[in-house]
């Protein structure tokens, strides 16, 4: 049930009740049905949990507040590739590094591994060929595709008679990695 219905609910008896309580109190009231109505606010935890949580919000709470005095260093303001050094650095991540699952709760296969991973570990497969489509586009595949206007190449085999190897692996993970030192000037 959506935050508005729920006030919707409990705002008659709320109101009742706000002849007899001061504008702190019934704001209080309000708050705290609002956090209950919120995502995991209806969860209960653990006296440990409790414990994790306190420095948890305690971390969250010191990096939003350099981020009000800071805010040109602030990750949630940044680009993602510029501030994920920053990310990295960050007290919060580390607590979330350290809980069960990384709290990784929800995830799509093409976000879970680095690009470097995809290309050392697919480039290895013999059935996977490379062509180009009318705009130029490198695809991937491993089958016939129709959308291919050049000579479909089989990387495995290209991959093992390149000099450069790792020189080889950056040109191809270039295709399927956005990332840049200079996002602002390139995407923008």
């Amino acid at each position: 049930m959506s935050s508005f219905y729920l006030l919707v609910l409990i705002c008659p008896f709320i109101w009742s009740a706000a002849a007899d309580l001061s504008y702190e109190s019934l704001r209080d009231k309000i708050m705290e049905t609002e956090k209950l109505s919120a995502l995991g606010g209806n969860v209960w935890l653990s006296e440990k949990e409790e414990k994790a949580n306190v420095i948890l919000m305690h971390a969250k709470k010191k990096e939003i507040d350099e981020g009000l005095s800071k805010p040109d260093l602030y990750p949630p303001g940044m680009h993602f590739f510029q501030a994920k050094p920053l990310i990295r650095q960050s007290e919060v991540f580390r607590i979330i590094q350290k809980m069960p699952k990384g709290a990784f709760l929800h995830g799509h296969n093409t976000g879970i591994v680095s690009s470097k991973w995809v290309i050392r570990n697919l480039t290895a497969q013999f059935n996977l060929y490379m062509c180009k489509d009318k705009n130029n586009l490198v695809l991937f595949t491993f089958k016939n595709m129709t959308q291919c206007v050049s000579e479909m190449k089989n990387i495995c085999v290209e991959r093992l008679n390149t000099q450069n190897r790792s020189q080889y692996d950056r040109q191809m993970e270039k295709h399927i990695n956005m990332y840049t030192m200079h996002p602002e000037s390139e995407y923008f």
